[in-house]
């Protein structure tokens, strides 16, 4: 088992996330992979999406796994939904392309 010191604390300034306005973004794990090993980077997501209009759309992943996990609220897409404790794995392997379009109000958090 491999033990590790906490190197430093820090709160992490939020940021607009892709999703428009309702979506506010912190990286809360930086500083690249020696320190932040198995992740590349961790994500705390705010969703507070109030109107109707179309929010993300189709982006491009490559060379490393995407992990969810739904702390709180439901999240809605087109395809698919994610319920509050819903965790979700997608591996990108050499290149893929998938979407994150929420449609309707949406209110949750996602790590």
């Amino acid at each position: 088992m491999v033990q590790r010191n906490i190197a430093s604390l820090n709160t992490p300034p939020d940021e607009r996330g892709f999703l428009g306005a309702g979506h506010t973004a912190r990286s809360v794990l930086t500083g690249g992979f020696q320190k932040t090993d198995p992740f590349i980077f961790l994500m705390d997501d705010w969703l507070d999406k109030k109107n109707d209009e179309s929010a993300g759309g189709p982006h491009p992943h490559a060379g490393f796994e995407t992990v969810s996990l739904l702390i709180d609220g439901e999240i809605k897409e087109m395809l698919e939904s994610m319920k509050k404790g819903d965790f979700q794995i997608m591996t990108a392997g050499s290149g893929t392309s998938h979407t994150e379009t929420i449609e309707g109000p949406t209110k949750g958090r996602l790590f």
